[in-house]
This record gives C-alpha cells, structure tokens and sequence, in this order.
C-alpha cells in the first residue's frame, strides 16, 4: 500500500520560512466586530487522543475543488473531492480555512479601492492576504466548548501587533515580526462558549503611516480544545486532506483523515441515492472509520462504522450506503475517524453519491416555442392550483402539461424576472434590479440566440415594465408594445401573438418560431365593461376600486405617508378578487384562440407551450401589485406550466424546485442551440423526464442588497451586511421565528449557499453595468396608469 506520487498524507503546509510557535495570555472582557458575509462551519470533538502530526517530505498533491452549489445537469453523482470546498474540518475543534474560504470572508472596516481580503499563493500554498485593519469571521459552534484555545497561522507583513475577539470578548494581543511564518496560541478562554454562532475579530497594527503595504496573510485560524492544553502547531485544512491513494495496488482519489478528524458536508437530497466510497488505511495498524448523518433537532444518524487495517493483503473494502431516507431535507454527511494508530490514516476513497437514471425520453425538437409571461398571476387561481371554472384553457392545458408547483422567481421586480428569462442570467448579473434600469444592449438574449439558428422571433407586450424604454424591444424580427393608456383590448398582445404566428406559420419554413406575450394577466387597469363590473362581489360596492383606475388607486394607497391609511378594506379586496378573476377568464380565452391556431396548422404536438407569471401581486394586509416586492414567498411563487413537444409527461406534476434560468435553458436546448455565453438554469425536460438533479438546490431570489434563498422547508433572508433571518415555513409560514444560529446546521449552510450564489455578483467595473430608462411620455402615461408612478 502506497500513496501516488511520493505523497503521504496530510503534512503541514509548507512553510515560506522558518517557523515558530508562540502562546500568550489574554484579557477575558471587550470589544466584538460584527460580521458581514463569512461561512465557515465547525463542531466539539470530545476526544482528546495526543497524536504527534506526520513530518512532511514533500508539498501535498492538490485536487481541483469545484466551488459551487448547482449540481451539472444530468449528472448522476456527486463526488465529494470535487465539492470540499463546501466542507468543513473538525480536528479538535473547528478550523477556518482561510486559503480555501477567502472568498466567503468579509472585512469589516477598511476604505480606500483596495479589497479588505485577497488571495496569495506562497510556498505552494493559498494565503488570505489581510489589506485592512480589522477582518471578522463567522464560527459556528454544535455543542458547547469549555475553556477553548484560540490559535492561528501567518505570516507578519506590515503589522507588529495581532489582537482577537470572540464575539466581544478580547482573547489577546500579540507583537509579531515580519519574516517568519508563524503559529500563534492564545490563552484559553475561561467558562464555557454556548453553541450556536460566534464571530471570531482580528486587529492588525503597527503599519507605518502613509504605507499600502498589507498588514499579514493568514492561513487559518483554529478554535476549540486540543489535548493536555497544548498549542496545535499543524491543523489539517482541505488542501492537507486531499491525497492519491493506493491500497492493493489500486489507486483512487481520497480523502485522509486522522484522529479525531472530521469531514462535514452539508447536502440537500432532491432524489433516492446511495452513498458509495472505499476504506482504507495508510501507515502501520488500523484505525475506526464512520459516517454518520446530522440534521438540526435530530439525534445523529450512525450508517456505518468499520475497523480498517493495514499491512500485507490490505484491500480496499467497498462501502454503499443507502440516502433515501433524507430526501428533501438540509442535513449534513459527516466522515468522522474515532481512532487510529499514531501517525495512521483512515482513507476514503473516492466516495461520491449516486443515483441510477431513469431510461431517457426520445427527444422531440419543438417548430414552435410560445411562452406566455402574465403578469401578477396569483397561482392559486390558476388550474391545477385553483378551479377551472371559467378558465376552461387553462384546464385543458394543464391535462396536456407538466405542472411546476416549485417554481420560484429570481427577483420580486416584473422587469428583472423578464430580464432572467430572456438572458439566462441571475438579476445581479443582467442588471435589472430597479424599477429605473433598462436590460443592456450589451446582453445577448434568447431572441438574439434563436435568431443566429435561423428562427423567426417576436415580442407582444403590453406591460409598461417591459416597454422600448426598459430596453426589451432589442434582438426581435417584431416588437409591438401595447399600451393600456390606448382604448384597445386587454388581451391585445396575445391577439398580436396569434395573428403574427397565423402569418409566420402560413409560409413553409422548416426553421423555428419564437413568440413571448407578456399579459396584463391579473393587474389593473381591468378591462371590464360597466355591465360586468356589475356582476361582481360585492353586490353594493362602494369602495374606491375602479375597474379603469384601479392601478392608480392602489398606486396612491401604496404611497400613502401613514401606515394605517395604506391598508385595503374587507370589500376592497373581495372586489379585487372579483375583477382579477373576471380578467383572468378573458386571458384564458384568449390564450385558447392561440393554442386553436397551433392546433389548426397542425403544430400544436410539435410546440414548446409555456404558461407562467413574472410576479404575483401579494397577499393581504400588503398593497398588492408592489412595482418593487419584498421578496416575499407570496410575491415570489407564480404558476409554471409547460405543454412539451409530444406531450411528454402531459397530466403530471414535479415539485423539485426550480427557477426562471432554467426556463431559458430549456427552449435553448430544445431547440439544439448552444449560446455563446454560459446561460445558467437546468433542462426542465430532465425533470420532466423523471432526471432531477442528484442535489438540490438553493434559490436564491435577490433585489439589490436584499436577498431570500429556500432549501426545501428552510427560509433564509436579510440584507448583505445585516446578521439574516431564518425560519422554517412548514411549521411557521409566517416566518415570525428567527431560527438564525439555533439551528446551526441549517443556518451555516443556507447561509454558506446564498453566499455561493451573492458572490458571483460582479464587482464594480466588471460585467454588465447598471444602465438607466429614458423615460418617454408615452411611457410615462403607461406606469401611471399602471400604478407604477404618480405624475
């Protein structure tokens, strides 16, 4: 049994120069930093096994981490060496891994253009390079500590002096020197530190005046109870645990833990899985291996612990183990090493999760793509979510479709939604995150890509959001905003979508049709005669909502000064469920006359039909029809429901979660188009097909700074910069509950994943820049009669 390429594993990182150990004694009262975005989580141990680290004959083999939360499309395993980024590592207590996480830190004070944290490669190893004066991280404790010991590891630039804080309770200061790479202990603290989250500060001082030198790199930081009080000079990091393994002259990519190591993964399981990987041991005698599976509230979940040894016939012992009982919840997959031989290792090897596919279905190329996008559709009106009733299309469609009731949208601003469906792009990355931006010229969107494979596109909207001014009229062979300021049909656009494709589909051309309709769907002005305002609930109205003006009436309730005048009565909103619902079942007949059209040129089997919402309008005691949103789960859950080429999956439902990116996704591969740029999303066929992704996924829906992500029953959301709130809306859909740092489980990695997905957010000056609306006075008549503004 050896290790590939004269690699042993876990040595410490190697050292840029010589390095020295130091502990010091620390005040117990003071001064805490709050903490902005930092995700690192961590764990007690009770053992207290002396181990003396293995000496280093040469730097470790390094793996590529793929950081990230998606899964590949398609994939049908996840394998844990490609996702260790999203770990954490216990060895006697939690380690923050500043080479590997420098992205999720933040620093809390600092000015200037420089960033407070960059990236460094020294020695062969990945240093955090500290450019401001004060930095804080996130710790997270399961279980309670007693009398903990704060130590860490860097190299001194500018600074001669290092002080730390635990929340706001000083640990130390130290005077350190510039050259040497250095592991600094500090004093135990004195009590118990309680469970839960914590925010580990470190000030650096002594820069000279006027320099722009950094202050020090870091490498990580450790906290928790190693053995008889000692300094722990080496802790294991990601890059240590990393190895190529061979045991019975077969080698395989592992991970090398020694005791008391933990490996903690959190997961959320979207499907039935298994987890599969090899044990082994590398050294002298044998060791105690274990995985186990943690969920907040919950004991641990023991599915396996095994004896390994080493010497002459040692083999790799194959380990499957079955997931299926965790699906659809956020839990953890820990690798833990209860004992071992001094100096051995247990090895894991190659573990990965799996899941057998399903047989795929045929694909069916669609000649026809339509997507209807209403806007402010309540969902629950809309079958297989509310009755038919009226709505006699909607039925039958939905017999013909495959429903999405998971279906969540990006942004709670109309535009920005429209905006990620026509780019493929999250809000932050496509820029429409104001009810003042337009979408870039710069951003290559669906029609554009649709165009270059020779297809026919075109846009009815009669949305103000989504109007020339806003940018949304670029990349189509037609355009044709309708505005609701003009005496014409509500259901105009979807007229002009059915007449332009009567024309299109009139001439023989093999290449595909692209039409994209956004509806007024449920918002005002409701296009309802005197005579069947009339027929509505109440009987005896005698509010103040109009058929005609009902934007500009909630508009100006919206805006009013005091809180208690920005309310609806009883009998406003049964007269608003009265008008939305009639208007709704004039969309529906009008979306049957399109279908009708299909149907008569015989494409309807061959179209990609998709009905959905950009946003809905909220529920009570808020306005509704908000032009911004607050990120609510009422404002951010709208209908999808695709009729795909040939029906597959017609009559069924798929609860996986899923977003507008992967809308965009869908028609481009439907159609064989691959775009230049990296589109974001998953093929909904997949999931139509019965092929979700193997992990689920966090939806993160942001609007400027603020933000909400749901995993599965978990809600998380805040501000960047602001401590979030985290609640649980299957036993508290109100989110009254603030679950933040209770459920530390939970909260690390919802908060790590959101993160994930805040930090692909381009910096200033990179990417797509915020581009402001022209505002025309036709346009200006539109949103007022919208609601919108108040001219």
């Amino acid at each position: 049994m050896t290790l590939t390429r004269s690699q042993a594993p876990f040595q410490p990182r190697p050292r840029a120069a010589a390095t020295r150990t130091v502990v010091t004694r620390g005040r117990l009262s003071g001064l805490g930093w709050v903490l902005l975005f930092a995700s690192v989580g961590c764990r007690s141990h009770p053992e207290t096994t002396t181990e003396k680290a293995t000496k280093a004959a040469t730097p470790p083999v390094v793996a590529s981490a793929e950081n990230g939360v998606l899964l590949q499309p398609g994939s049908d395993q996840v394998e844990l060496v490609e996702r260790l980024e999203t770990c954490e590592i216990d060895y006697y207590g939690p380690t923050l891994d500043l080479g590997a996480q420098t992205s999720l830190a933040s620093a809390v004070q600092g000015s200037g253009d420089k960033p407070a944290i960059t990236s460094v490669e020294r020695g062969g190893a990945t240093f955090a390079r500290i450019e401001t004066r004060r930095v804080s991280f996130d710790l997270w404790l399961d279980q309670p500590l007693e009398q903990p010991r704060l130590s860490l590891r860097l190299v001194p630039l500018a600074a001669t002096r290092i002080s730390t804080w635990l929340d706001s309770r000083p640990i130390g200061t130290q005077r350190i020197a510039r050259g040497d790479t250095v592991t600094l202990g500090f004093a135990p603290l004195e009590g118990s530190i309680p469970a839960g989250r914590h925010t580990v500060s470190i000030e650096l001082r002594g820069r000279p005046s006027g320099s722009t030198e950094a202050l020090a790199e870091l490498d990580w930081i450790h906290f928790g109870v190693p053995p008889e009080g000692q300094v722990l000079s080496s802790i294991p990091t990601r890059r240590d645990v990393l190895a190529d393994q061979e045991i019975g002259k077969i080698p395989r990519r592992s991970l090398v833990l020694r005791a008391p190591g933990i490996l903690r993964c959190p997961l959320h399981l979207a499907v039935a899985s298994r987890f599969k990987l090899s044990l082994g041991f590398w050294g002298t005698g044998s060791g105690v291996a274990e995985v186990r599976m943690l969920e907040d509230g919950q004991p641990p979940v023991v599915l396996h612990q095994r004896k390994v040894t080493a010497g002459q016939g040692a083999e790799w012992i194959p380990i499957d183990l079955d997931l299926a009982p965790f699906i659809g919840r956020v839990v953890a997959l820990e690798l833990r090493v209860l004992r071992a031989t001094q100096g051995g290792r247990v090895v894991f090897g190659e573990p990965r999760i799996v899941r057998a596919f399903p047989k795929p279905q045929p694909e069916h190329k669609p000649k026809v793509v339509v997507l209807v996008v209403a806007a402010s559709c309540d969902r629950r009106k809309i079958p297989p979510f509310g009755p038919i009733g009226e709505l006699a299309t909607f039925g039958e469609l939905q017999r013909q479709s495959v429903v999405f009731p998971g279906y969540r949208v990006p942004t709670s601003l109309p535009a920005g939604v429209v905006a990620s469906l026509l780019t493929g792009l999250p809000p932050s990355r496509h820029g429409v995150e104001d009810i003042s931006a337009r979408l870039s010229s710069q951003q290559r969107v669906l029609s554009q890509w649709i165009k270059q494979a020779s297809g026919r596109t075109a846009m009815f909207t009669g949305v103000p959001t989504t109007f020339p001014a806003f940018g949304f009229n670029a990349g189509w062979d037609e355009f044709q905003a309708i505005s609701p300021v003009k005496d014409v049909s509500a259901e105009e656009p979807l007229l002009q979508a059915t007449r332009w494709l009567s024309r299109e589909l009139a001439v023989a051309d093999p290449h595909p049709r692209f039409v994209l309709v956004h509806s007024r769907g449920m918002h005002p002005p409701w296009d309802l005669t005197k005579d069947e305002v009339a027929q509505l609930q109440p009987t005896e109205y005698g509010g103040a909502l109009d058929a005609r003006r009902g934007g500009i009436t909630l508009g100006r309730i919206r805006r009013q000064t005091l809180k208690g005048q920005r309310r609806l009565s009883d009998e406003d909103w049964t007269r608003f469920e009265s008008m939305t619902g009639a208007v709704l079942a004039d969309e529906s007949v009008a979306i049957g006359q399109l279908i009708e059209t299909l149907k008569r040129h015989d494409l309807w089997k061959d179209t990609l039909f998709v009905f959905t919402g950009d946003v809905a309008a909220g529920d009570a005691p808020a306005v509704p029809f908000d032009p911004i949103g607050q990120l609510r789960e009422d404002q951010l859950t709208v209908p999808l429901i695709i009729k795909f080429p040939g029906q597959l999956g017609a009559g069924t439902s798929s609860s996986v979660p899923v977003t507008t990116t992967d809308l965009t996704r869908t028609i481009l591969d439907a159609l064989g188009i691959e775009p230049a740029e990296a589109a974001e999303g998953i093929n909904l066929l997949d999931i139509a097909s019965g092929r979700p992704p193997l992990l689920g996924r966090a939806l993160t829906a942001t609007l400027g700074k603020r933000y909400s992500t749901r995993v599965g029953t978990w809600q998380l959301f805040g501000e960047v910069g602001r401590v979030p709130h985290l609640c649980q809306v299957d036993v508290d859909p109100m989110c009254m509950e603030d679950l933040f740092g209770v459920r530390t489980l939970a909260s690390r990695a919802l908060w790590s994943w959101t993160h994930e997905s805040l930090r692909a957010r381009p910096a200033t000056g990179e990417g797509t820049t915020r581009e402001p609306a022209s505002i025309d006075a036709d346009t200006a008549a539109a949103l007022t009669v919208w609601g919108d503004i108040d001219q």
